[in-house]
């Protein structure tokens, strides 16, 4: 593959560490990174840039470098806010990160949405749900994109991923993690199905998409199978060498979680708020094959059993 010059904008975050390691470690491309923040665990090698993107104005040197591509990351990502104009700020961060940067002729713009985008999903929650409203500002961005920028069109592709979950990871995974580790969590009776999409996995595709110069809008990214949440938390239990969780009928995490409301109600404390318990009843299944979209392939050497242990390892050691 030809050698080309990457920028990814939200490099620190959980996604973007595992693609800057992913392309240092598999291919010859020169890699640069801009966030908020300085990376935890895995830093760009050719150059990093410190800003603030929601920022009245961003401005930097690096912004002005003639990329190959341009991977866009930068979105504040966590479903714990409680007003639709805090997720206002991804629309905000974009629009920042277009007027700033310089898109030569023939650089690609690789914008990661969310699957929450697909309004198709939004009838699966109540209205005014963090779910729909972190939808709403990522389909918001994707709008944003194909109409204000219609001029590079044939050369932005946006990439929806599923629930992402692999090393590095923060809330809400590393809380799902500690709480198979702390035997805190139940799983269901009831088969419940999940889109999740291992971080390893994502990368790949992304380094796929990289190498092919022609692409279709939009793409989603993931395992191209959903998971049962039993097996997945039977495999993180065996892994961390904990008993598996214990197996409850639905009726009963709904008494449990109205008992902790009554108690602590939304707060930290609570371990089952009704975001959660709502997720875990609700199988949530973002099915590529019936949308007009393109799924990005999976991989031979995919293997649940297999990245559970590999982020198993990692979590024991950092966590």
């Amino acid at each position: 593959m030809k050698s080309k010059k990457i920028l990814v904008i939200g490099c620190s975050g959980f996604i973007g560490q595992n693609l800057v390691e992913h392309f240092e470690k598999y291919s010859d491309h020169k890699i640069y990174g801009v966030d908020r923040y300085p990376p935890a665990f895995v830093h760009p090698s050719e150059g990093f840039a410190l800003l603030d993107l929601a920022g009245s104005e961003i401005k930097h040197d690096l912004l002005s470098e003639n990329f190959d591509i341009i991977i866009n990351l930068a979105s504040e990502t966590k479903l714990e806010m409680r007003l639709a104009k805090e997720y206002q700020k991804n629309l905000k961060i974009l629009q920042n990160v277009m007027s700033a940067l310089v898109v030569p002729s023939g650089a690609r713009f690789i914008h990661f949405s969310s699957m929450l985008a697909d309004q198709d999903l939004w009838d699966r929650f109540d209205r005014e749900s963090l779910n729909v409203l972190y939808g709403k500002s990522k389909q918001d961005c994707e709008r944003y994109l194909t109409e204000k920028h219609a001029d590079i069109i044939d050369r932005i592709t946006i990439v929806r991923p599923t629930s992402i979950w692999g090393k590095y990871f923060g809330s809400p995974y590393i809380d799902f993690f500690k709480s198979i580790e702390n035997r805190r969590y139940l799983s269901l009776t009831r088969t419940s199905y999940k889109s999740f999409g291992f971080v390893g996995t994502v990368s790949r595709q992304i380094c796929w998409l990289v190498a092919n110069t022609k692409s279709d809008l939009i793409y989603i990214v993931g395992d191209a199978e959903p998971y049962e949440l039993k097996v997945f938390a039977n495999h993180i239990a065996d892994r961390l060498m904990v008993k598996r969780p214990l197996i409850v009928p639905p009726f009963f995490l709904v008494f449990v979680a109205t008992v902790m409301g009554w108690i602590f109600g939304q707060s930290s404390r609570n371990l089952l708020p009704k975001t959660r318990l709502k997720n875990l009843l609700q199988p949530i299944c973002y099915n590529p094959i019936n949308l007009n979209y393109c799924p990005l392939k999976s991989f031979e050497s995919d293997c649940l059993e297999s990245h559970v242990a590999e982020v198993c390892e990692w979590y024991k050691t950092n966590v």
